[in-house]
């Protein structure tokens, strides 16, 4: 599906509107909720009837509240992994640009055979590890080791890289022709996540770390894949897509493809609005301004009504 033919999509001007015509006062970081955070907390969960194979749950994510984008717990965790985010997406677009050849080949990606896709990947693969400085992932191209189309193998109790699994045939039944670029970029950015949240320092003796963004982030990353581990099979899609890890991810992929196609690329089935972008280049919803404004305690239910246009477009792109 086209995304210029879904506008008008939610944006943050449209948050900073909702939320200002409840009168809610733009106040970060608090613990609580005031009176006026609770009444439109019980009309967002009242207006409307949310989908629980769809929308976030409190309850669900409250087992790991360390782990999940829109819980109160993760959220200097989250703001110093979108800092870091911001640097390693432009590095690993610089680099891509720097490579003239490899960049026009991938704005013809829709066009080409699997073979010629797969040197990309490949191309783009070694790039990123390369970018984000971390030992390379075994990248496995598989009809056999996964049924979807890609899969980071992991095991929290074997640290290590894990493996990037994709399924050439899964991918080429999935009639947007840019999902094997944007998920070879999403699980090559889980083993970055996956080395620093395993790292020696977060599984010896002492996980003390005089970087205190770095250990944030490790610890918001080891909490979502151990979570993800534990209870994946109670996660919704708005459950696993606010994931820690899943999160940055899909935005990370999605910002890199974005950015290489003046962001015509469909992403709508990549993660939630949280991490994707719109036609000009910014965030459908902004999780870190979204809860400067409104307050952690209220991140989740105003995301749920933000994500309501998203739920709405699937449903009708099915």
């Amino acid at each position: 599906m086209n995304l210029a033919r879904l506008a008008p999509l939610v944006t943050l001007t449209t948050t900073a509107f909702l939320i200002s015509s409840c009168g809610l006062p733009a106040t970060a970081g608090r613990q609580g909720q005031s009176a006026s955070e609770r009444s439109f907390a019980k009309q967002a969960r009242s207006a409307e009837p949310l989908d629980p194979a769809f929308f976030a749950r409190r309850e669900v994510e409250a087992r790991a509240p360390r782990a999940f984008s829109l819980m109160p717990e993760a959220q200097v965790g989250l703001r110093a992994m979108e800092a870091e985010a911001i640097t390693a997406r432009s590095s690993l677009l610089g680099a891509l640009k720097a490579q003239p050849d490899l960049l026009a080949s991938i704005r013809r990606f829709p066009t080409l055979t699997w073979e010629q896709r797969l040197s990309i990947l490949r191309a783009v693969f070694a790039l990123e590890c390369r970018t984000l400085e971390i030992t390379p992932p075994e990248l496995v191209i598989s009809t056999t080791e996964i049924k979807g189309p890609a899969y980071f193998d992991f095991d929290p109790a074997r640290p290590g890289t894990g493996r990037v699994i994709l399924n050439p045939e899964a991918i080429a039944r999935d009639p947007n022709p840019w999902t094997g670029l944007l998920l070879l970029i999403h699980e090559t950015r889980h083993s970055a996540q996956f080395q620093l949240a395993f790292s020696e320092a977060a599984v010896g003796t002492s996980a003390y770390d005089p970087d205190q963004p770095r250990r944030l982030r490790r610890e918001n990353y080891r909490a979502a894949f151990i979570a993800q581990k534990a209870f994946s099979k109670d996660l919704n899609f708005g459950d696993f897509c606010s994931l820690n890890h899943e999160y940055d991810a899909f935005r990370f992929g999605n910002f890199i493809v974005g950015a290489i196609t003046d962001w015509k690329a469909d992403t709508l089935d990549m993660g939630c609005f949280s991490s994707q972008f719109d036609g000009h280049g910014a965030p459908r919803i902004d999780l870190v301004k979204l809860g400067n404004l409104v307050g952690y305690e209220m991140l989740l239910d105003v995301f749920n009504e933000l994500e309501r246009e998203q739920y709405r477009l699937l449903k009708g792109a099915n």
